[in-house]
């Protein structure tokens, strides 16, 4: 699925609509004028560069081990790796649902930091390419604490839960289950990644620092 702009109405106004039951007023109305502001700046190219050659990594289930693209071990592996066997058997129709819900939930938190984060008076300007690469490394030594305030950090998980449950409904419906006797169920630290990844790409396409 590509990200268009008809998509990126879409989940604006979704998380518009979330951040309603999640702050107080005074700050929904700066947040809806940071949006504003940002709005016209975000690049759907730069969106697409990048998303699909990561969530194309993220469900190949065909290579053999657990690491997955920017990744130095397998503590979190990669979720082709992790559900190899039930995403083998798949169909087109479902693994194209799949990572439709995981690109969703990536825009969304792309999305979220340009509400609470005003323009920048000099963004980095970087290109598809060099956005992607300098991205890619970034992921799994990142965590939300690292791109925002707790408070803030708090507001997104409560805006995409909705999301995170999508993909959980997902799994449950293709018996894909985390974990086992004496594993540990990574899913949780997959998906918090997925919302890095998401917030992180923000950070780095349009902040001079990170």
């Amino acid at each position: 699925m590509e990200i268009t702009q008809k998509y990126l109405d879409i989940y604006t106004d979704e998380i518009i609509n979330e951040m309603k039951n999640s702050i107080n007023k005074d700050n929904f109305d700066l947040f809806k004028k940071n949006f504003k502001e940002n709005y016209d700046s975000i690049d759907l190219d730069k969106i697409n560069y990048s998303m699909d050659r990561f969530v194309e990594a993220e469900l190949d289930f065909m290579t053999d081990g657990n690491r997955g693209i920017g990744r130095l071990t397998e503590n979190i592996p990669r979720l082709g790796a992790y559900f190899r066997d039930k995403l083998s058997i798949l169909d087109k129709k479902g693994l194209g649902e799949l990572e439709n819900l995981i690109k969703r939930l990536i825009v969304k938190s792309y999305i979220f930091p340009a509400t609470i984060m005003k323009q920048p008076e000099n963004a980095k300007n970087l290109t598809p390419e060099e956005l992607y690469n300098e991205w890619i490394p970034n992921i799994f030594t990142s965590n939300l604490k690292t791109l925002m305030s707790e408070n803030s950090g708090n507001t997104l998980l409560s805006v995409i839960e909705k999301d995170v449950l999508l993909i959980r409904n997902f799994f449950r419906l293709h018996n894909m289950k985390g974990g086992g006797f004496l594993k540990i169920n990574k899913i949780e630290f997959i998906l918090d990644k997925y919302i890095v990844a998401g917030a992180l790409l923000y950070c780095l396409d349009k902040l001079k620092t990170y």
